[in-house]
C-alpha cells in the first residue's frame, strides 16, 4: 500500500540482513512494489523476469489507515481524486451532499474503480489476507518504527537470513527520485515516530465516514484503533 513505510523497511532489511542466494532483499516484489495481490500470477516487472516467484516471500507493510489517508493528501500516488469537487483531504465526501467520492486507482486511464478510498485500502489488505494463497509476511510500519531492531530480526530469521554485526539505522527519509513528492513530505525512523498516536485533522464528515466503511475485521487483525480527530 501507497505510503505505509515500504523505502523504510527495504532500507532496513538491505543494510541489516543478509539473505542466501540473493544475498540481499529485494526493494520490491516481481509482481510490483505497490500492485495488488492478484497480479502475482499475471504481472512480472520488467528486469525481474529470472526470479522464481514460488520462491519470494513478500513482506507487506501496514500502517494505520487514517494516517495512510493523510499522506495520500500530501501524496496521492496513483490514487486519482474526482478533479470537479471541492473537497478537502481526506477526499472521503462530497462536501455538500455528504455522498462517497470514488477513487480511480491506476497511472493510465482508465484505471480501477472504488466507491471511495477508504473502500480501496479495504480491498487492497483483503486480498492479500484473504485470498493470496501464498506465505507473506505483514509488518506493521508502527512496530517497525519503534522496534526497528527486532522487527527487522523478526523478518530476517523468518526469511532465512543473517543479521549483520552492527544495526544500522535510518535516521532520515528513505523516499528518493520521483513519485515521492518533495524530501519534506518522506519520513525516516525520528519522523514517524513523533507522529505516532498524533490526532488526525479530519473533517467531522469524512471522519465518521471512514469509521462507517473501515473493514473492521482488518482493524482488529492488525490491532489498530481509531484515533482521536482534530477539529479543522
Amino acid at each position: 500500500m501507497f505510503n505505509s513505510g515500504t523505502n523504510v523497511l527495504a532500507y532496513l532489511l538491505e543494510k541489516n540482513c543478509y539473505l542466501p542466494g540473493e544475498g540481499r532483499p529485494l526493494w520490491q516484489v516481481p509482481w510490483g512494489k505497490h500492485s495488488i495481490a492478484a497480479r502475482r500470477d499475471i504481472h512480472t516487472v520488467s528486469g525481474l523476469e529470472y526470479l522464481n516467484k514460488t520462491l519470494v516471500l513478500p513482506a507487506i507493510m501496514v500502517r494505520n489507515p487514517y494516517h495512510v489517508l493523510e499522506s495520500l493528501c500530501r501524496n496521492s500516488y496513483s490514487v486519482n481524486y474526482p478533479e470537479d469537487v471541492n473537497s478537502t483531504c481526506p477526499h472521503m465526501v462530497h462536501p455538500e451532499t455528504g455522498e462517497l467520492l470514488p477513487v480511480e486507482v491506476g497511472m493510465k486511464q482508465p484505471g480501477t474503480k472504488y466507491p471511495s478510498v477508504v473502500h480501496f485500502w479495504n480491498r487492497w489488505y483483503e486480498e492479500y489476507v484473504n485470498e493470496f494463497q501464498h506465505p507473506r509476511l505483514f509488518v506493521r510500519t508502527e512496530d517497525l518504527t519503534v522496534h526497528p531492531k527486532e522487527t527487522i530480526r523478526s523478518i530476517c530469521d523468518c526469511a532465512g537470513g543473517t543479521m549483520t554485526d552492527e544495526f544500522s539505522v535510518l535516521l532520515e527519509s528513505a523516499k528518493k527520485g520521483m513519485g515521492h513528492g518533495e524530501a519534506s513530505e518522506a519520513n525516516g525512523l525520528v519522523e514517524a515516530w513523533a507522529r505516532l498516536g498524533r490526532e488526525v485533522s479530519f473533517p467531522e464528515p469524512d471522519y465518521e465516514a471512514i469509521k462507517t466503511h473501515l473493514d473492521t475485521e482488518l482493524m482488529r487483525l492488525f490491532g489498530y484503533r481509531t484515533p482521536q480527530r482534530k477539529d479543522v
